[in-house]
């Protein structure tokens, strides 16, 4: 929904969206905006892998300027309601063998960002997947908000996460994600939670963050400890 049409509600998107008239205008053109967000995840994740990869290659043919070789990237079957795809081929990394600061520069540039801080490819030093070491893809959840999904991993910090040997969703994966989003949907991830980044830690040990707050993407941190009903990490099957 553009922004000029938000104060558009139509009495056949409320009839659509089945909510109550007594709500406000601005949550029910969320809602409405949401719900089409999430009906056109549910017709890409049901895509096949050539429809998939043509999803993804404007991606990155516009954003990053280049063409990967999808002949590389194996995508994993779906699992229940694991099936939205993100794919991280090996050309993200540049000569360097840097990769974070780049997807996060995009990120900048399709909208306004913060990152807690100055250097990602410097402070997170561990990923538990990485185009570092090939091109590979990951499928995640069908759902806008962390805490809509996974129950799995409700109220479970980044330790104990890693204690079960659950899979979950990295830093890099989840900002690729937020750009799938926004340039399919138009829509963010996020917009009333975190999603914990578990399957990452910075060189403190400590685990980032990713949501939508207010007007702006932002990628902060929390104590690997750290457990909240506003905080959950994201299942992946790779």
């Amino acid at each position: 929904m553009r922004e000029t049409d938000r104060g558009m509600i139509t009495a056949a998107q409320v009839i659509e969206i089945g909510v109550s008239c007594n709500i406000s205008l601005e949550a029910m053109a969320h809602e409405i905006e949401r719900r089409r967000a999430l009906k056109m995840q549910s017709q890409i994740a049901g895509a096949d892998d050539e429809q998939t990869f043509e999803l993804w290659r404007p991606i990155f043919q516009e954003l990053f300027g280049f063409t990967p070789d999808f002949s590389l990237i194996k995508l994993p079957q779906a699992q229940g309601n694991l099936v939205l795809p993100i794919l991280m081929p090996k050309e993200l990394v540049d000569s360097k063998n840097r990769f974070m600061e780049r997807i996060f520069g995009v990120c900048k540039e399709l909208f306004p960002s913060w990152k807690y801080a100055n250097n990602l490819d410097k402070s997170i030093t561990h990923n538990d997947r990485t185009p570092q070491n090939g091109s590979y893809a990951v499928r995640v959840g069908n759902h806008l908000e962390a805490t809509d999904g996974d129950e799995i991993l409700k109220e479970l910090s980044a330790n104990a996460i890693r204690q079960k040997n659950i899979a979950t969703i990295t830093l890099p994966e989840r900002k690729m994600l937020e750009i799938y989003t926004f340039k399919t949907t138009g829509n963010h991830l996020d917009k009333r939670d975190w999603t914990l980044c578990s399957g990452s830690r910075d060189s403190d040990g400590n685990v980032p963050g990713a949501h939508w707050y207010g007007v702006r993407f932002g990628v902060p941190w929390c104590y690997p400890q750290s457990v909240s009903g506003l905080l959950r990490s994201r299942v992946v099957v790779s």
